[in-house]
């Protein structure tokens, strides 16, 4: 290095330390060795840490006794405070606004913002505080921490469990390192000369593709003004798991610097770019929005399918880990099994190989993973007795190459990473998911409906001599579990004959060959084992016979009653005295509360024994298992060796149904379509005797593995009590997991996802499925699938407030400012309130006068619809029904509104953040409700017809105000969906009492009209 330019590199290193408010001997300068006890690494360990979110907490140094520091930590930096400041910085960034700022909590002021720059996987804001440097240090949407060098402070402001040392000590190695390009950027920002460049990566594929490429999707308008404007996007190609411009085309004429990622924030530095990035923050909910954008590439593919019956397979190998022991001989039975299938049928089988992405030109590492997999390739192929038909190596290509091949996929056999996001989660192809339980990564990368795990029973410890036993979690997989593994995943699609020994699967008779014949056999053991006609049974070849069918076996079984409305009947069961006396005794509430209760702790803990009071025989009947059918829980027991089934809807026992006898005792005072419940049952058992069949063998010969089930299809009903037994159990859920047990998640029954709200349930092994396929699908792998839900555990939601507080934020209700935040949730489900447009503008135009008299804003939240999972046909037909309804409410409305938020269509835990900060939430009884009132108790009005609310238990009776029933109507006559859903009318004027009565002196109300309508809403009293 020059002498010149040796001093010019000191000059910058006195001038970055000074700004930083540190010793010089930090910096790295030429020709120069560090002296001992200075460099990054002792800035990076010789701070006191202050984290009022996370484990670590304040510490013990002298900013951990600042409480007001505290306070202000927690109050600027909180989820529901943060979110609103992230997203108007990437606004400001991308419209080229100035004068951005972050909050100050060490010196309680706003810090103007320098720029931004990317550090490897970090984004640093550099920001001056009172004239010292200060950094901002996030991932993704995540506000690690704020470094106060001068101070040798770190404030942590994420309850993200981080290695804070080496995070921080990643950005001091490069400031240190280079005091000349980082001096020489802070000159050019103070001076504001940067240049907006915004960059495009993320050395995590995964949350590339659902993330980063996500945002571009979502602003596209804003992408190509900030491009127009004179910003330029930086692409780093070794970060884009899929080319950007190829999958948003209208990324390609815009101004666009490649840089590779070593050495990319040298680049940025240099070229004084306030270098911004928008990634790992989820924008879309699922991948409909990339497979729309990559439709004519997918599309396209499948139109250039080969004639003929074929059978396409991709199978990834973990060859840069190499975690599977005994990969080839794993691989080569499934392709083994596979091409014995498609014989079968007469199928050709093709092999798609993948197990490595390379986006950008290949390296030294990607040429050496490329090299093995086509080594295990060899290797398994050379073994089989014939070879497929056709073979494709898709390994070494970006993901959007990969894209056409593996659209044509039948199945596909991955590891988690890259492949089984592109099989499962965007093209939805049936994907085997194998990998190691306690490694379990990222469950979003995969589509619930079309992932089927490997058994994590078949998943076993790498033998004694494996010389990489001790790297990368290696493991074997036996081959029942890849067997197992196919022939769920694969269904009818293909046969594969069992074959291995499975621990589930008990020692049986030979069954006649033919998968026909399988099930009429299996048809006539049920028969057997329940004391039923085989004529009641579906199967092929068997045609419907309304004589034999479900219905016809219901309407025919006698019921006898002894505690609703039906009575005791005028059967010969009916007139036992004994035996109407043992259900009473048995199955009055405070007995069988006490039984379920037992039953309930014998489950978790494995306990066998279980037993229920069998009122027929006078005796106690073994339960074999149970599982979820619809809302129902049925659990089939053995009494005296024949079949009987207890039909339950959370705690409560409905009915215990004989099918010998022809009987079904029903066990609740509850008024329920008796013979509809039975014939749920019935249709099900009827119409699936193989699997039935297999799953009661396992249940009698080798027991079933316990799963407990998590869900309920009222969502009120799950966030007030299937999650509050999860807080209850908590512990008793982690013995349960480690002691073998299974944890079943039903998407699309979960109104919060469980595993968020308690975090520490999360590691276990668990298996996630949706409702439509739930019952099918624990029958077939043979679970006892238990499940505790529909049962008032805590009374209040104090509980829930604890879990979610770092969601929801301090309890001291919404944020200060001048300004009113109103939630609508409108009814666009079941439409009940005939004249919604017109209540709703109402309450829009009064809000919005006393807003403007009291000189505050007016912010609309807009709900309605509540989808847990991926969003069906209905969810999307109610959403667009909101939509309409939100326009012509909206349409030349006398008032400003600043600024609405839509949440419709979210889980209830993505509503929370801006539910939390409303002043008034308007709701009818539902999710609404109980998320609004009883779970953030914000003051709320909720409209409904007395005769059909539902529970109250889901309100907070100090926040809630029901509209004075006197202003509920009939609708009016000739409304086309009068004869539906309970109809009414909303008078204007019990709106207003409302909103009188909720807000008192908090935004008060003018009486009269409502301008220029001449509504009159006086109230008759």
């Amino acid at each position: 290095m020059a002498r010149q330019d040796e001093a010019a590199w000191r000059q910058a290193a006195g001038e970055l330390a000074e700004l930083c408010g540190i010793d010089v001997r930090h910096m790295r300068l030429p020709r120069q060795p560090l002296e001992p006890g200075f460099g990054s690494h002792v800035l990076a360990t010789g701070y006191e840490l202050a984290d009022v979110f996370g484990p670590a907490g304040p510490g013990d140094g002298p900013h951990a006794r600042d409480k007001a520091l505290l306070a202000r930590c927690r109050a600027l930096y909180v989820r529901k405070a943060w979110l609103p400041r992230y997203l108007a910085l990437n606004e400001a960034f991308l419209t080229h606004a100035g004068g951005r700022r972050l909050a100050s909590p060490l010196s309680g002021e706003e810090m103007p913002v320098l720029g931004s720059m990317t550090v490897q996987h970090c984004q640093v804001t550099a920001c001056l505080d009172q004239g010292r440097l200060v950094l901002l240090i996030g991932i993704g949407a995540v506000p690690v921490g704020l470094y106060h060098a001068a101070q040798g402070l770190f404030l942590c402001l994420t309850p993200m469990r981080l290695d804070i040392p080496a995070v921080l000590r990643t950005v001091l190695d490069h400031l240190t390192a280079r005091p000349f390009a980082w001096m020489s950027w802070l000159r050019r920002a103070m001076e504001g000369g940067l240049r907006r460049a915004f960059v495009i990566g993320d050395n995590r594929p995964g949350h590339f593709l659902r993330q980063s490429l996500a945002y571009l999707d979502a602003e596209e308008e804003r992408i190509t003004a900030f491009a127009r404007d004179g910003g330029v996007l930086v692409k780093v190609p070794e970060w884009c798991a899929m080319d950007p411009a190829a999958v948003l085309p209208f990324l390609a004429p815009l101004e666009t610097l490649s840089t590779r990622a070593e050495g990319l924030t040298e680049v940025l530095l240099l070229a004084g770019f306030d270098a911004h990035r928008v990634y790992r923050f989820t924008v879309h909910r699922d991948a409909a929005w990339l497979r729309q954008r990559l439709a004519p590439m997918i599309d396209g593919a499948r139109g250039r399918a080969g004639e003929g019956r074929r059978f396409r397979v991709m199978i990834s190998l973990d060859a840069e880990r190499e975690r599977v022991s005994n990969a080839v001989e794993v691989f080569r039975f499934a392709l083994r099994k596979l091409a014995e299938a498609c014989a079968g049928q007469g199928s050709a089988l093709e092999v798609v190989w993948d197990g490595w992405t390379v986006s950008g030109p290949p390296s030294a590492r990607d040429r050496d993973v490329i090299a093995r997999i086509e080594a295990m390739v060899a290797a398994i192929t050379a073994g089989l007795p014939a070879p497929p038909a056709l073979q494709r190596p898709v390994f070494g290509l970006s993901a959007l190459e990969k894209v056409p091949e593996l659209a044509l996929c039948d199945l596909a056999i991955t590891t988690l990473g890259t492949g089984a996001m592109v099989c499962s989660w965007l093209l939805q192809r049936p994907t085997i998911v194998y990998h190691n339980p306690g490694a379990l990564s990222n469950r979003d990368y995969l589509d619930d409906g079309t992932a089927v795990d490997v058994d994590p029973r078949a998943i076993g410890a790498p033998p004694a001599d494996d010389p990489l036993a001790i790297r990368h979690q290696r493991f074997t997989i036996a081959l029942w579990g890849m067997e197992d593994a196919l022939r769920r995943a694969l269904g009818t699609r293909l046969a594969i004959r069992p074959e291995c020994p499975h621990p589930d699967r008990p020692a049986r008779q030979a069954l006649p060959e033919g998968p026909d014949e399988v099930v009429r056999q299996a048809a006539r053991d049920l028969a057997a084992l329940c004391g039923l006609d085989p004529r009641f049974f579906r199967y092929p070849g068997r045609e419907r016979d309304r004589a034999y069918d479900a219905g016809a076996l219901a309407d025919r079984c006698e019921i006898v009653d002894v505690f609703g409305p039906l009575g005791p009947g005028q059967g010969a069961h009916g007139a036992d005295a004994a035996l109407l006396d043992r259900i009473r005794r048995h199955y009055r509430h405070a007995a069988w509360m006490e039984r379920y209760g037992a039953l309930n702790a014998a489950f978790l803990p494995h306990e066998g024994g279980r037993t229920i009071p069998s009122p027929l025989s006078g005796g106690e009947a073994s339960i074999l298992g149970s599982l979820p059918l619809a809302q129902y829980q049925v659990t089939p027991c053995l009494d005296d060796g024949r079949l009987i089934v207890l039909i339950g809807i959370g705690y409560m026992p409905v009915g215990l149904y004989h099918p010998a006898e022809n009987l079904f005792l029903v066990l609740t005072d509850y008024r329920l379509p008796m013979r509809q419940v039975l014939g749920t049952f019935l249709g099900h058992f009827l119409h699936h005797p193989r699997p039935w069949r297999d799953w009661l063998w396992r249940a009698r010969a080798t027991g079933l593995r316990r799963a407990y089930v998590i869900g309920d299809n009222r969502p009120s009903h799950f966030i007030r009590e299937s999650l509050a037994y999860l807080d209850a159990q908590e512990e008793a859920l982690l013995r349960f997991g480690r002691g073998g047990g299974l944890l079943v998640q039903v998407t699309d029954w979960c109104a919060m996802d469980p595993f968020a709200v308690i975090p520490a349930l999360a590691p276990l092994d668990r298996l996630m499925l949706k409702g439509a396929v739930l019952t099918e699908t624990l029958l077939e792998a043979g679970y006892d699938a238990h499940r505790v839900y529909r049962t008032n555990i805590q009374p209040g939601g104090d509980w829930l407030r604890r879990r979610l507080a770092s969601r929801i934020g301090p309890d001291d209700g919404p944020v200060t400012g001048r300004r009113f935040r109103l939630a609508i949730s409108l009814d666009a489900e079941r439409q009940r309130v005939v004249n919604a447009v017109e209540v709703f503008r109402f309450v829009l135009a009064r809000l919005g006068e006393a807003c403007a008299r009291d000189g505050s804003a007016l912010e609309v939240v807009w709900d309605g619809w509540t989808v847990s999972g991926e969003a069906g046909p209905r969810d999307r037909e109610v959403i667009d029904r909101i939509e309409t309804m939100i326009a012509e409410i909206t349409a030349d409305l006398p008032v400003a509104i600043a600024a609405q938020y839509r949440i419709f269509g979210r889980d209830a835990l993505a509503k929370l953040p801006e539910l939390a900060g409303c002043d008034l939430v308007i709701t009818t009884l539902g999710t609404g409700g109980v998320v609004a009132s009883w779970l953030l108790r914000r003051p709320a009005i909720v409209y409904h017809v007395a005769s059909a609310a539902s529970n109250m238990a889901d309100l907070d009776p100090a926040t809630v105000v029901q509209v004075d029933q006197r202003a509920v109507g009939e609708p009016p006559p000739g409304d086309p969906l009068a004869g539906r859903h309970q109809r009414f009318t909303l008078a204007l004027w019990g709106m207003e009492d409302a909103l009188r009565r909720v807000m008192g002196d908090r935004l008060p109300l003018e009486t009269g009209a409502w301008p220029g309508r001449g509504v009159d809403v006086a109230s008759p009293a």
